[in-house]
């Protein structure tokens, strides 16, 4: 069987204390949840001239309040495609939506990862 089972607090509280994660272990984790949201975001990228597909990056770092992972589209035009101009409107929020249909996948990934071999 796949998981665990937790009867009480207790149990929950052993499961916590007993879990000793490293940054590194951190930071795969992170690496592996945001993958899915990447995929997302290319695939709904808009094409231009520029193609900003090519600028889309990721990053895992640590910051004071904890492992924080992007996913960002280092293009000047992605602004107008993600909010729109008075004359184009054809985009608009492409971003947004990629980030908002994935995003539970991402925290599916990264709590499977964070408790793989726990």
């Amino acid at each position: 069987m796949n998981g665990f089972e937790i009867d009480g607090m207790e149990d929950l509280e052993e499961l916590l204390s007993d879990m000793t994660l490293d940054i590194a272990n951190e930071k795969k984790a992170m690496k592996a949840a945001i993958q899915p949201i990447k995929e997302e975001v290319e695939k709904n990228t808009p094409v231009l001239s520029g193609d900003m597909k090519d600028d889309i990056k990721t990053s895992v770092r640590q910051s004071k309040e904890g492992i924080i992972g992007e996913v960002k589209i280092q293009n000047y035009h992605v602004l107008f495609q993600e909010f729109g101009t008075s004359y184009q409107q054809a985009n608009v929020g492409f971003y947004e939506r990629s980030i908002n249909k994935t995003y539970k996948e991402g925290l599916s990934i990264l709590a499977k990862e964070l408790l793989k071999g726990r």
